[in-house]
This record gives structure tokens, C-alpha cells and sequence, in this order.
């Protein structure tokens, strides 16, 4: 099942993320999610790739409020 992502949210969350955000149309997204238990295969809506501990705080709430 894939969720859509509140598109004003995930505006605002690029305002204050220092790290990177990859959405399943971004060209390296395939290979970003790569898995590593082939059993298990995930296909998250957003990937975060945190560059400081408040992109992480800001990446849970996110989550946690918008997805």
C-alpha cells in the first residue's frame, strides 16, 4: 500500500532540512533503497538522509505527523 504525502508538509520540511530528500521519482531512488533481506522489500514514500540531528528530529515528526 503506498501513502500519498502531504505535498505542503514536505514543503516545509525542504525549508528546514539541511540534509537530502529522495521521493520514488528521484532518478537514484532504486538504488538508494536497495534491501538488504531480499524476503523483505520496502518501498518507502520518502527516504531522509539526515546531515545533522535536527533534520532527524525534523524527519520523525514529519513522519510521525504527515505521513
Amino acid at each position: 500500500m503506498s501513502r500519498s504525502i502531504n505535498r505542503v508538509a514536505l514543503n516545509r520540511l525542504r525549508k528546514v532540512f539541511s540534509g537530502e530528500i529522495l521521493l520514488p521519482e528521484h532518478p537514484d531512488y532504486k538504488s538508494i533503497r536497495k534491501i538488504f533481506n531480499a524476503m523483505i522489500d520496502k518501498r518507502p514514500s520518502i527516504i531522509t538522509w539526515c546531515a545533522n540531528a535536527e533534520d532527524i528530529v525534523s524527519a520523525v515528526r514529519f513522519g510521525h505527523f504527515f505521513l
